[in-house]
């Protein structure tokens, strides 16, 4: 699975910069993200105190304005792990593939190396592997 990471990352570029925070709840603005140091109002979470038995709506408003802050904020270095981890992961890919063929040519007869049978080896190895597997699970 792969996830592309430029259309957040367009979207963290076109916003305000710097860093965000979620303010203190006001009785006015409700529940403000506000962009540090310039202070820009970035929006508002709808707080409306309802009172007694609404506590839970109340500190989900508040939640709702941090997570925002805190997600735009994140967003950077949770993309950058997500890019290092994909080029980590496309890198083993190779070398399994290598470490797969070779073995696949090292086993094989002359005979069998001259018809190409070579061919996609490391997708066989990766079915038959999946097989195996999915045998093991069925016999539980």
């Amino acid at each position: 699975m792969t996830y592309d990471t430029k259309p957040l990352r367009d979207l963290l570029a076109k916003a305000t910069p710097g860093r965000w925070i979620a303010a203190p709840y006001s009785s006015v603005v409700g529940a403000s993200i506000v962009a540090s140091p310039s202070g820009r109002s970035i929006g508002t979470i709808t707080y409306f105190s309802l009172g007694d038995g609404f506590e839970k709506h109340d500190k989900e408003s508040a939640a709702n304005g941090a997570l925002a802050a805190t997600l735009h904020n994140e967003a950077p270095v949770m993309l950058d792990l997500i890019e290092q981890q994909a080029a980590r992961i496309a890198a083993l890919e190779t070398a399994l593939s290598e470490i797969a063929n070779q073995k696949l040519w090292a086993e094989m007869s002359p005979d069998e190396r001259e018809q190409g049978c070579f061919i996609d080896g490391y997708d066989w190895c990766v079915a038959i592997a999946r097989q195996a597997l999915a045998d093991k699970e069925a016999a539980r």
